[in-house]
């Protein structure tokens, strides 16, 4: 699935000049990414997409 992800066009979404009161974004933009769609692929509220990606990393 990673090969078929345009990574560097939604990475350049994610580093968009931030704003002045909402800073600069700490984390990665692959892993950032990679977290909403095992979030919204297997229906996972925030809390339990987390314990998912701290169980298994290589998702």
């Amino acid at each position: 699935m990673s090969q078929f992800i345009p990574w560097n066009e939604l990475a350049e979404g994610y580093y968009q000049e931030p704003s002045a009161d909402s800073g600069r974004p700490e984390k990665e933009a692959r892993l950032v990414i990679g977290a909403v769609i095992i979030k919204r692929k297997l229906s996972l509220s925030d809390k339990e997409t987390v314990q998912q990606i701290q169980e298994n990393p290589y998702m």
